[in-house]
């Protein structure tokens, strides 16, 4: 939620919302026109309303390693049980609720043909 305000110095009116992290922005409208400006500030909490929507949807690190674990096994390339299972516990715990798009492949990775284990 945001809000619209002057600054004592501008007769434009500014907005400030909060972004998908929890992070305060600030940025001038550009309007002087008040109902113009609250245009502009419904559009950014669309906008930012689209984006958390979206990111719900993104699945997290554990739902994407229990992916690549089955799709391992379907291949015949099964860990042992219990090495899955123990990743997928220790993928629960900081990094389980992590949604998968906010991590950054490291650049050395996209010359690996199979990855740095060979999986």
């Amino acid at each position: 939620m945001g809000f619209l305000y002057r600054r004592r110095d501008s007769r434009l009116w500014w907005v400030c919302w909060s972004d998908g992290s929890g992070e305060r922005r600030r940025e001038s409208t550009g309007l002087a026109d008040l109902e113009a400006a609250r245009q502009v500030l419904a559009e950014l909490e669309r906008r930012e309303a689209r984006r958390r929507l979206a990111q719900a949807e993104m699945p997290t690190v554990a739902d994407h390693a229990r992916a690549q674990l089955e799709a391992r096994a379907r291949r015949g390339e099964l860990l042992a049980r219990d090495e899955a299972a123990a990743l997928l516990e220790h993928l629960r715990g900081p990094l389980g609720s992590v949604r998968s798009a906010t991590c950054a492949t490291p650049t050395w990775w996209s010359g690996c043909r199979s990855g740095p284990s060979g999986a």
